[in-house]
């Protein structure tokens, strides 16, 4: 089955956006972004995965969006991959497999040169420039709102041929073409695959750009960024991934001298009764931020630990708290009631309330995290250097 699957992704999804051969579209590019709205197990994005990190033209970095609903267990997409030809790629995944919580995770794979970000609803939760459409037959609803999506010359590819589904694209201005224009490398091995339609978005009208709107290659790119404690050394970090050059300028001698230089920074996910976008940013970060300190905790890089974090909570008794829980539907690898009684053997302290217990929380140095992304970073500092003023020049 995984070698079905992944042959048919090649075929349809790599090939009918022009991701194979001689002049992939990625070839060159600083970023390329994909939307994927039929992720399943993961077939389509082990197979881009794959011919991505094999194409010595290859984008620098590769960002793939993913619908997923619902998403699937680890243990369940272990077993989906348990034959796969892509063993290397799979453990990787698997190791960094969120808890199963609605709303948005993003996992970076190969060292952070590969961005998943996974959404478990709909399409409107994104907001990106995307370069090449997966697009799953069941998903022809959802062709004009991502067509909003949409980078310049944007191709798609579906697994259906259907009229309607023509009509639909051209109606969001994407031009169709018939599987026989179809020239992908793979096509001798997915002669068996279903009938499917590439397209390129071309529509009549294209809104012209805001004024300033110009892209700069990124090897002109460059910000200041004044303050460094987390959150300057944090967007530092992000920038440079996206190849952007930094200086980092505080008044103080040294990165983090102030607040972020506290001991000890708490850092665990929170569960809110009606789990809004606020809650589920939240969410999102907690999760990100314990994968991505994972291996700099093993290092040594960063100080603390993430193996527990347990928040009392003397507001909810056990009936209302397991009430909490069955409606969110969080599962236990995110957050746990403890009782009372466990909550006690867990701490090992007389504690007078149970409380909700988050796994993958725990505590961290800030002054070390703030070091290790502003080593990341490559960025300069410049240290004892107060600003009074930000003033604006022609130049």
């Amino acid at each position: 089955m995984t070698v079905a699957a992944l042959a048919q992704a090649r075929h349809v999804f790599l090939g009918g956006n022009q991701l194979l051969g001689t002049a992939p579209r990625w070839a060159g590019r600083d970023d390329f972004t994909l939307l994927d709205t039929r992720f399943g197990a993961g077939h389509n994005l082990l197979a881009t995965w794959d011919a991505w990190r094999r194409d010595p033209q290859r984008s620098t970095r590769l960002n793939y969006l993913a619908i997923a609903t619902p998403l699937p267990g680890r243990a369940d997409l272990a077993r989906q991959h348990a034959d796969s030809p892509l063993p290397a790629l799979v453990h990787e995944l698997l190791a960094a497999w969120p808890p199963l919580t609605p709303g948005l995770h993003l996992i970076d794979l190969e060292g952070g040169r590969l961005r998943l970000l996974l959404a478990t609803g709909d399409a409107s939760t994104l907001l990106a420039r995307v370069d090449a459409f997966y697009l799953d037959a069941a998903s022809v609803g959802l062709i004009e709102r991502l067509a909003r999506l949409a980078a310049p010359s944007a191709t798609l590819a579906c697994d259906s041929a259907a009229p309607a589904l023509h009509d639909a694209l051209r109606r969001a201005g994407f031009e169709p073409e018939p599987e026989s224009a179809l020239t992908p490398a793979s096509a001798a091995a997915a002669a068996d695959d279903p009938t499917s339609t590439r397209a390129r978005h071309a529509p009549q009208f294209r809104a012209p750009a805001p004024p300033g709107a110009l892209h700069t290659p990124s090897h002109e790119r460059s910000a200041l960024i004044i303050g460094a404690g987390l959150a300057g050394c944090a967007a530092a970090a992000a920038l440079a991934r996206l190849g952007w050059r930094c200086n980092v300028i505080d008044a103080l001698p040294a990165p983090a001298g102030a607040t972020s230089g506290n001991a000890v920074g708490l850092m665990h996910a929170t569960l809110h009764a009606d789990d809004g976008p606020h809650a589920r940013v939240l969410r999102a970060g907690a999760l990100h931020m314990a994968r991505s300190m994972a291996p700099l905790l093993a290092a040594g890089t960063v100080r603390g630990r993430l193996d527990g974090f347990l928040r009392l909570e003397d507001r909810l008794d056990d009936t209302q708290a397991a009430a909490l829980l069955s409606r969110t539907g969080m599962p236990a690898d995110f957050v746990q009631w403890l009782d009372r009684r466990a909550a006690r053997a867990r701490s090992g302290l007389a504690l007078a309330s149970g409380g909700w217990y988050y796994p993958q929380g725990g505590w961290l140095a800030p002054a070390t995290v703030a070091a290790a992304w502003l080593t990341a970073s490559g960025a300069s500092f410049i240290g004892g250097r107060a600003v009074a003023r930000l003033q604006r020049r022609p130049d």
